[in-house]
């Protein structure tokens, strides 16, 4: 099941299924989804407040099915990220949302609800921009890679990502999924497990954390199979290693990836998915091609993530 593309006019709601976000935030990130021509509806949810969270886990999970159940919002794209996502997954309306399907797009701690919305309905969802993604220190362009692959354009032609590399050089197809490593490794053993079996995996990972939490992680995917049978890898920056850590764990992300993943599996480091400051749209169940070379870095979409 697919939502459909967007286009100027498209009325975009934002909610916020995790932590609260500034509301100065919400002010520039309305600002500049506008200014690419949509129009904005800003929930009265991201003005609440329960401790860290955005208001109670049902008023969280009410204001995403708001914009479900509302026929005229085209999209909804959450605000930032933080934690409590998984919290809201017991009160959302999985049959409403297979009968209303739309653009759901987040990253970070929006792995779980993009995940899960997907694995229970079928909808195509996306791994990509929040509104915090297109302002303060982030790439301006991430504004630009939203509306041209929203509007369609983008998805099905070759795109050729300069600031990643290969790690590993080849070439593999299969479904795209993934997400944060963290909120991932938490759906191992769920009902919302992920199949990695033929897919092309990508995965990121939150700033500030330890090498050594990333290799226990990545160690707990090898032991539950999850790299046995993928067909391309694609890393996200890794990016803010903890001091306190980075020299003194002995292995770094190159020796963690050399010893965890099978040495034929093309496999793209340093793209442009999480916590950096450019981010790109990934489709949820859409096959894709992903070719490495010393060169370049190009994914293709096979499938349009569109109806």
């Amino acid at each position: 099941m697919k939502p459909k593309a967007l286009q100027k006019g498209s009325r975009i709601g934002i909610v916020s299924p995790a932590r609260f976000p500034r509301e100065e935030w919400l002010v520039q990130g309305k600002a500049a989804l506008e200014a690419a021509g949509y129009e904005v509806l800003i929930h009265a949810q991201n003005h609440l407040q329960d401790h860290q969270l955005a208001g109670s886990d049902e008023q969280r999970a009410a204001a995403i099915m708001d914009y479900f159940k509302d026929s005229s919002i085209d999209a909804i794209l959450v605000a930032r990220g933080g934690i409590g996502s998984y919290r809201v997954v017991p009160h959302l309306d999985f049959d409403v949302i297979r009968a209303n399907p739309k653009v759901f797009c987040g990253f970070s701690d929006i792995t779980t609800l993009i995940n899960v919305i997907h694995s229970r309905t079928g909808l195509v969802t996306f791994h990509g921009p929040m509104l915090l993604s297109f302002f303060k220190d982030h790439d301006p362009d991430n504004i630009t890679h939203f509306i041209n692959f929203f509007s369609g354009a983008e998805p099905s032609e070759p795109i050729h990502y300069p600031t990643s590399q290969a790690f590993t050089a080849g070439a593999g197809e299969g479904r795209l999924v993934g997400g944060n490593l963290t909120l991932l490794q938490n759906l191992i053993g769920t009902k919302d497990d992920i199949d990695t079996n033929g897919a092309i995996l990508y995965l990121e990972d939150d700033d500030g954390e330890k090498l050594s939490d990333i290799d226990r992680a990545l160690w707990h995917f090898k032991n539950a199979g999850k790299f046995k049978k993928i067909n391309g890898l694609i890393i996200g920056e890794f990016c803010g290693f903890r001091e306190d850590s980075a020299g003194l764990w002995k292995h770094s992300i190159p020796d963690l990836l050399r010893e965890l993943i099978p040495a034929h599996i093309p496999i793209a480091t340093h793209f442009p998915c999480g916590h950096g400051k450019s981010i790109v749209p990934l489709p949820i169940g859409i096959r894709a091609r992903l070719e490495t070379t010393d060169k370049q870095v190009v994914l293709t979409c096979l499938q349009s993530p569109f109806a």
